[in-house]
């Protein structure tokens, strides 16, 4: 117990825990900062999903929007401007499959990244069948969710750079 003090309250170690808190935060800092001002619009009637999402995406540093259905996608789309959509199989509306075919096909959102997402074992061939970009099965891991998310919203390299 004695040996742990002193270790504990040593200036070295004190400097090296200051140091270590330091960049931790520097990296959640430049990490959220990646994202800040990057929007995500949800389309999913499930609230716990459409929930869940939020907030693990705004810790993130996201700004999220939400739908709980898909009439007049590409309208709502428009107003939001997202940089990328999480997009539900089983949403009301057209669905999914629709929903996400009308966004491609309008010059104006087909440029978003759709990750499509359901429960529906074969989640990958709807996701293809609805022209999405990417796929995400349910039940999915925050570090799934997270790390689909990033990879939609990268920035692409233009050719020639």
């Amino acid at each position: 117990m004695d040996a742990r003090r002193k270790i504990a309250g040593h200036p070295i170690t004190t400097q090296i825990t200051a140091a270590f808190c330091w960049h931790g935060n520097l990296d959640r800092y430049l990490y959220n900062l990646n994202h800040m001002g990057k929007r995500v619009l949800i389309l999913d009637d499930d609230l716990d999903i459409l929930q869940i999402c939020t907030i693990v995406l705004r810790k993130k540093g996201f700004e999220v929007f939400t739908l709980s259905n898909s009439n007049q996608v590409v309208e709502q789309v428009k107003a939001v401007r997202p940089d990328v959509i999480l997009m539900d199989n089983w949403i009301p509306g057209p669905g999914g499959i629709e929903a996400t075919r009308t966004l491609k096909l309008d010059t104006s959102t087909q440029d978003i990244p759709v990750i499509f997402f359901s429960a529906n074992s074969n989640v990958t061939q709807l996701a293809q069948e609805a022209r999405a970009d990417y796929f995400l099965q349910k039940p999915f891991d925050i570090s799934e969710l997270e790390g689909i998310v990033q990879l939609a919203i990268r920035p692409t390299k233009k050719a020639g750079l």
